[in-house]
């Protein structure tokens, strides 16, 4: 859930997925969100590195940091309304507290993986500060345990003035693999499993 807190703030860094199949792989034939139909004209395809972006926990605290490779998408689907596509690949590390899902405690140093999509409908200024191809930069979020962070780089502010104006729809979709401490899927619809231990 760290994700449309963090995009729309800073956006920053959650919105997962109604029709999209998670883990499909990048490039697949018809990847669009249902938002977005092919027949939309696609805006920006770009991927970006962040490092240190707060996690949230079902309950909003902050459980871990993450590391992700984001490819981001983005429709214009109407006037000033525009579909953002996030697929994630990344990893997390835990910090010790309740457990993402609240089922029990988590120890710090947990490690695993993190790989899930959200999308997100919206009311925008299109104004890019970024190009709207391509590799568009490495972001350090500086996040703590507290949930404060140094940065606030998101989806709004790389490519919309004055951020995003309204959010109509949301939908996300990821899974947390932490091997022996297991596996939490989180997704718009339910939140099953935990990483605990």
């Amino acid at each position: 859930m760290k994700r449309l807190v963090a995009v729309l703030s800073a956006v920053v860094s959650v919105v997962a997925l109604s029709g999209v199949g998670l883990g499909t792989p990048a490039g697949a034939a018809n990847e669009s969100p249902v938002c977005a139909p092919q027949a939309k004209d696609q805006v920006a395809d770009v991927t970006e590195h962040v490092r240190n972006l707060a996690d949230l926990g079902t309950d909003g605290h902050v459980w871990a940091l993450t590391e992700d490779d984001i490819r981001i998408r983005i429709w214009s689907v109407g006037t000033n309304h525009f579909c953002v596509r996030r697929d994630f690949h990344g990893t997390f590390r835990s910090f010790a507290g309740v457990s993402p899902n609240l089922t029990g405690t988590v120890s710090a140093g947990v490690t695993g993986t993190e790989d899930g999509t959200d999308w997100a409908v919206f009311t925008g200024t299109w104004a890019p500060r970024v190009p709207t191809s391509g590799f568009v930069g490495d972001f350090d979020f500086g996040c703590t345990q507290d949930g404060a962070c140094e940065a606030h780089r998101g989806v709004g502010y790389l490519f919309f003035a004055d951020g995003f104006q309204a959010l109509h729809v949301r939908q996300y979709d990821l899974v947390y693999d932490g091997g022996a401490h297991g596996v939490w899927h989180e997704s718009s619809n339910a939140s099953t499993g935990d990483i605990t231990g």
